[in-house]
């Protein structure tokens, strides 16, 4: 059925003379006449009189009364009637309005028609696929506009029922994954449809020993709109310490009409990293020598991870000549490995006062990490050195005699130290013993300083001094009172240094021995309470036993 509207626009004033204006339908007739010539009322009963005869603009516009379907992408087209009722050639202006107007075009925009005459435009609808061309019933107007009277017109007004689509994707982000015990993942959904989107989200795993979190899942998604869904895919076991293993697994997302999206990825499982440990020592830290010396520098792995460490001497007076018998030292884990330093002076000392000639021994590990060693090398005249040892030898046989003549004549037992000695004791006549006690401490862990001091069954036997450069041969050699068990404690004081910071030691053990003649103990860090590798925290512990070698 056809839709019509009638728009009378303006009327205007003339000259023409009486006519008659038909009182049902509107129509201006002649004077004289008896009916009307549009709708054949009789006028002697409908018709109003007028003695002048205006001119009007006045419109029809009638729409085609089908049912208007359309799917976003596609077009459809409506035929429009317009008709001049007026009495004027007028010019209407056609004009889309409502919500189709922005996909909507109508062909011809502009007609120009004499009186009671007519003629027929078309509006065709092409809505793009885009999400806000909303499905469903979607109101529209024709808009009719005279130019004649500009400020008046009409519009017809009817619905065009849009379709609906879907278009959707689906994607993994990211697609892989590094990890060492978990891999994050999303699964981002994208509608693009014109209606809201419901999709369900699953996953599987590519093989056995994978658990994959946060499924299933289900999203609405609003048009133009995205959601997500995270997902965490968790490995059952551990990967090899620094190796790889990859887990490939697939998201699948599908939506209630049957559209199905596969999604593959990949977690790929770090093992963990190594412990990397290591410390370098200078031994001897100094020489007192007229010319070239020999150091070893020491470096101790204790780590998990072979590591390679780079040399360098430094000299910042000039002075020394150094060489190296390798640049760099490989070393296993739990190893130790050196390399010689040769130590020249350039300038050879004839007479005059000693000089002091320092240096720098540089070590560099794995990510750049550092170790300075500082190193002394006591200049003197050639000579004297030996002069000082004929001397030091000589005062020790002097107290070594005395100590002799005080064990003869009193049956005093003695303990003595390379250059010096302690107190003994007897034991109802028991058969003395002779034991050594040597400092292994600097050779254990950390750049450890210290002295300890040793007493058994009460008797002081003296002190063991260790630099931080590494392994001495300060031995304690005591007479005990017999064989069997033996009391011991242990006084430690000094410093430890850890990757160039130094802390404070303050500690010490004591226990029981079950010594024999000529047996050899050991001062050890006691692993039982600081587990071995591991240096004290500062303020920690440093507890010390002696053990049997």
């Amino acid at each position: 059925m056809d839709v019509s509207t009638t728009a009378w626009i303006r009327f205007a004033p003339s000259e023409s003379g009486p006519l008659i204006v038909c009182q049902k339908c509107g129509h201006q007739n002649p004077d004289g006449a008896q009916f009307c010539e549009s709708c054949h009322a009789y006028l002697e009963w409908q018709g109003t009189p007028k003695t002048e005869r205006p001119q009007s603009s006045a419109v029809t516009v009638t729409l085609d009364g089908r049912s208007l379907q359309v799917v976003p992408g596609a077009s459809v087209e409506v035929r429009v009637r317009i008709r001049n009722e007026g009495t004027i050639v007028d010019e209407f202006r056609l004009e889309v309005v409502g919500g189709a107007a922005p996909w909507a075009a109508v062909q011809p925009p502009v007609l120009r028609l004499f009186p009671h005459s007519g003629d027929v435009a078309r509006i065709t609808f092409t809505p793009p696929r885009k999400p806000d061309v909303v499905a469903g019933p979607t109101r529209y107007g024709i808009k009719v506009t005279s130019t004649v009277s500009p400020d008046a017109y009409t519009v017809e007004n009817d619905l065009i029922d849009v379709g609906a689509y879907e278009d959707w994707s689906a994607e993994l982000q990211p697609r892989s994954s590094r990890g060492e015990a978990t891999g994050a993942h999303t699964v981002r959904v994208l509608n693009r449809g014109n209606v809201p989107l419901q999709v369900a989200v699953s996953a599987q795993p590519g093989g056995d020993g994978l658990a994959i979190e946060g499924v299933p899942a289900s999203l609405t998604v609003a048009p133009g709109q995205s959601a997500e869904a995270p997902l965490t895919v968790r490995p059952a076991q551990p990967a090899p310490p620094e190796g790889e293993r990859s887990h490939p697994f697939q998201a699948v997302v599908e939506s209630l009409e049957g559209k199905r999206i596969t999604l593959d990825g990949t977690m790929v499982q770090q093992g963990r990293a190594l412990r990397v440990e290591w410390y370098a020592r200078l031994v001897p830290p100094s020489w007192r020598a007229p010319g070239e010396v020999e150091h070893r520098v020491q470096v101790l792995n204790r780590g998990e991870t072979p590591i390679t460490v780079g040399l360098q001497a430094q000299d910042p007076a000039g002075a020394l000549v150094f060489q190296l018998s390798a640049p760099s030292v490989t070393v296993a884990p739990g190893a130790e490995a050196e390399a010689t330093l040769r130590v020249t002076p350039l300038e050879t000392l004839k007479r005059g006062p000693e000089r002091q000639r320092p240096f720098r021994i540089l070590a560099t590990g794995p990510a750049n990490q550092q170790t300075a060693m500082d190193g002394l090398l006591v200049q003197v005249p050639p000579g004297r050195e030996e002069a000082g040892e004929r001397r030091g030898g000589w005062l020790r046989w002097v107290v070594v005699g005395v100590l002799l003549l005080a064990l003869v004549g009193g049956g005093v037992a003695f303990a003595a130290s390379r250059l010096g000695g302690g107190d003994g004791g007897g034991n109802n006549g028991a058969t003395p013993i002779k034991v050594s006690v040597l400092d292994e401490i600097g050779t254990s862990r950390c750049e450890t300083a210290e002295t300890v001091r040793v007493t058994i069954d009460g008797k002081d036997l003296g002190t063991l001094a260790v630099d931080n450069r590494g392994r001495t041969d300060a031995t304690i050699q005591a007479t005990l009172s017999g064989a069997g068990s033996h009391d011991y404690s242990l006084q430690a004081t000094g410093s430890f240094n850890v990757q160039g910071r130094t802390f404070q030691i303050r500690d010490g053990g004591s226990g029981k021995i079950d010594a024999a003649d000529g047996d050899r103990f050991s001062v050890e860090v006691d692993e039982r309470v600081l587990a071995a590798g591991k240096c004290p925290a500062p303020g920690g512990r440093w507890p010390l036993l002696l053990r049997k070698q």
